[in-house]
């Protein structure tokens, strides 16, 4: 690892604040920002750092080298558009916007600053299984997820599919790309349902992704009472499941399957030590050579939620 960077965090929410840590693991924090005062001070005091109210402030007064911006999403592209002209390197947390007009400034700069979109799932320990074992099981038939859990305590302009949703849009993406070496998805198609006729935004979300070469489903909602992050890709000689909470995988296959002894063989692996994904993240952000997502994939990813929001 070179040197390490300088560093700030703009939003200092519970993810955040969570943020906050891994940089301060990770590289030298020297600010933080937040709208409410208090909590940016709070926060500063916290990891001795500098707390600011605005953005344009902070890159005046920091020699910043990089920033995480973890605002509400129809704020983000504003702020990273900020540090870009500033030179700082952006991990722009997802869903990185709300339009997708409101992406394409950023462009401009996606060759003299790194830019990755936080697409935190990419980092679990359990993708790297997944994306290990894809190749060996046969034609993919599905890729099924499914994310679940209370309405989050947040008053953001969005629903489950920016909320939940994006995740599973990437990781199929990703299991795509690994599977087929083709991330297109050429058709998008979705039911969503509404707690209340009075509910302004979804709170369930089913949505079948079409892409060149397989077809998968992401079933997302906010109204069950049970936190619930699993993943199944079903191939023609085998299946894979993973558990994003557990971090257990498995392996399904079957022997002598027209024989007298026909069964099924479970291989599960069970982490005894799990790296934190968002540390994976903010070290790749930080000092990899290359990132693994780009801002392309920011606004690829953003264009399906759109589709699969009847948006587009």
């Amino acid at each position: 690892m070179e040197g390490k960077k300088r560093t700030a965090v703009v939003g200092c929410g519970w993810f955040g604040r969570a943020h906050v840590r891994n940089f301060v693991a990770a590289s030298e924090l020297v600010a933080v920002c937040d709208a409410d005062k208090k909590v940016a001070e709070d926060v500063a005091r916290q990891y001795d750092a500098r707390a600011y109210t605005d953005v344009k402030a902070m890159l005046d007064a920091e020699k910043i080298d990089a920033v995480s911006i973890v605002t509400p999403p129809q704020a983000i592209p504003g702020i990273g558009l900020e540090c870009a002209r500033k030179g700082c390197d952006l991990l722009i947390e997802k869903p990185c916007g709300l339009k997708l007009s409101d992406l394409d400034p950023l462009f401009e700069y996606k060759d003299s600053v790194r830019i990755m979109p936080g697409f935190l799932e990419i980092f679990n320990p359990v993708m790297d299984d997944v994306l290990k074992e894809v190749k060996t099981i046969g034609e993919i038939m599905t890729v099924d997820s499914t994310r679940i859990g209370l309405f989050p305590k947040r008053n953001w302009p969005v629903g489950v599919m920016v909320d939940l949703g994006v995740h599973d849009v990437y990781l199929h993406r990703e299991i795509a790309k690994a599977a087929t070496g083709d991330a297109s998805v050429v058709e998008v198609s979705s039911v969503l349902r509404y707690l209340s006729p009075s509910s302004r935004y979804e709170d369930a979300i089913f949505v079948l992704l079409k892409f060149n070469k397989m077809v998968t489903c992401i079933s997302a909602n906010w109204i069950t009472p049970a936190k619930y992050r699993k993943l199944k890709v079903a191939g023609t000689d085998a299946t894979l499941e993973a558990d994003f909470i557990s971090g257990v995988t498995k392996k399904i296959w079957g022997e002598d399957l027209k024989g007298p002894t026909a069964r099924t063989i479970e291989h599960v692996v069970t982490p005894l030590v799990r790296e934190e994904p968002l540390a994976r993240e903010i070290k790749t952000f930080l000092y990899a050579k290359s990132i693994p997502v780009t801002l392309q994939d920011a606004h690829d990813v953003l264009k399906i939620i759109l589709q699969a929001l009847h948006q587009l």
